[in-house]
Parts: C-alpha cells; sequence; structure tokens
C-alpha cells in the first residue's frame, strides 16, 4: 500500500520500473518493487522505481483530471444516497394522513428529523442534478403544512 501510494501521490514524480507477471507470463499493472525468495522465504525487497524530475505536463494533467473526475462521482453516488434516505423519511408521511389529526403524531423525533431532511434535500437536489418525483414534493408540502 505505501508503495501504491507513493507512486500515485507523486503526481508522475515516481514510476515503477518492474515487469511483473503472472503465472502465464501474461503482464501486470507494475507494483515498484519486486520480492527476492530463497526457497519459500523472502530474503530481499528490490525496489523498482525512477523519479523524473519533471514529468510531463500532459500525463499529470490527466492524471489529475481522472482523480477529480472519480472524486465527483464518489460525492455523487454518496449525495443520491443521502436523498434517497431523505425521500424515505418524507414517506412517513403518508402513514400520519391516515389519522384524524395528523400534526398531533408528530413527536420531537419526527419533527427534527423532518426539519433536518428537508434541508439537506432542498440544498442538495440541485447541487447533484437530481429531479425528484411529483410525490415526493408533494410528501415535502404536506409536511412543511403540517410542522409549520
Amino acid at each position: 500500500m505505501a508503495f501504491s501510494s507513493l507512486i500515485n501521490d507523486s503526481r508522475g514524480h515516481w514510476i515503477p520500473t518492474d515487469k511483473p507477471t503472472d503465472k502465464d507470463g501474461n503482464p501486470l499493472p507494475p507494483k515498484g518493487y519486486e520480492l527476492i525468495r530463497k526457497g519459500r522465504t523472502i530474503s530481499h525487497i528490490k525496489f523498482c522505481l525512477k523519479y523524473v524530475k519533471n514529468p510531463s505536463n500532459k500525463l499529470t494533467k490527466k492524471k489529475e483530471e481522472a482523480d477529480d473526475k472519480n472524486e465527483a462521482n464518489e460525492i455523487n453516488d454518496t449525495m443520491l444516497s443521502l436523498l434517497k434516505q431523505c425521500e424515505r423519511s418524507f414517506a412517513k408521511v403518508v402513514e400520519l394522513g391516515k389519522h384524524d389529526s395528523p400534526s398531533e403524531n408528530i413527536d420531537k423525533a419526527l419533527y427534527n428529523e423532518w426539519v433536518q431532511n428537508i434541508g439537506l434535500y432542498e440544498a442538495t437536489y440541485k447541487i447533484v442534478g437530481y429531479k425528484p418525483s411529483l410525490t415526493v414534493l408533494e410528501q415535502i408540502r404536506t409536511i412543511k403544512t403540517l410542522i409549520g
């Protein structure tokens, strides 16, 4: 892990030079080191790294763009997951609608949950580019009416 971290975080300054292969001789991604064995035990570690003083800006830029894209995808996936959790919370209003006076059945915990989730939901869905369903929007309107 330390070598992969060193190589990835160096933005092209450190590159692995080993050429590992699998049992069939097919090339594997380089690791930056080789394990030297004597029998079954590892006797030495051979470091296989090359330092590049000024890595190609094109390679560095592509790596940074790929990192940014992966990070954005992870953030969007996380935000979508949060939005879905909020929607499940909003669906509880349907059960309350079955009572004669729904606002009397809202306890402090549910009130706080809805206030927090509505704030999070409204602040997030536009950023992520998520389009809520009409049902969810209606549930939010109903909740806002109930909690005042």
